[in-house]
């Protein structure tokens, strides 16, 4: 956490934002990251260098949620796996990879807060849900 949630945040999970009690201040910067985010994670390093974000288990806090325990860093293996990801990105289920589906709206209200209540943050972001999968990869 930079400074303490003061300009700059990391939402991947609905209510991230909430987790730091402290003021945000303009101006405001928001990173919607997932940890299975190729856009996220594809560097040259990852040619020959283990990256950080395959480190532990995700129940010891060393990988995020939603990166296997299995996933194994393989020279240039892991490099040729995250690009090929890279054009799968948005093909998946919202909350994963590079579809931030509903928590887009989330931060967007934090960065330039527009006034909206939780309450009705939430009910876009149940509308955004109910969007079937199918149709959205197919727009």
């Amino acid at each position: 956490m930079y400074e303490a949630g003061r300009n700059i945040r990391w939402l991947s999970n609905r209510a991230d934002f909430d987790t730091l009690t402290g003021p945000w201040v303009p101006a405001r910067i928001a990173y919607l990251q997932h940890g299975t985010d190729a856009v996220t994670w594809l560097t040259p390093r990852l040619i020959g260098q283990k990256p950080d974000w395959l480190t532990g288990s995700a129940a010891a806090g060393g990988r995020a949620p939603d990166v296997s325990d299995s996933m194994v860093w393989i020279p240039l293996g892991t490099y040729l796996q995250v690009a090929f990801d890279m054009f799968l990105g948005e093909a998946v289920p919202a909350r994963h990879s590079h579809n931030f589906g509903d928590v887009a709206v989330e931060a967007w209200n934090g960065v330039s807060p527009s006034g909206l209540e939780p309450a009705t943050v939430g009910k876009i972001q149940a509308l955004m849900a109910a969007i079937p999968y199918e149709d959205s990869i197919d727009n």
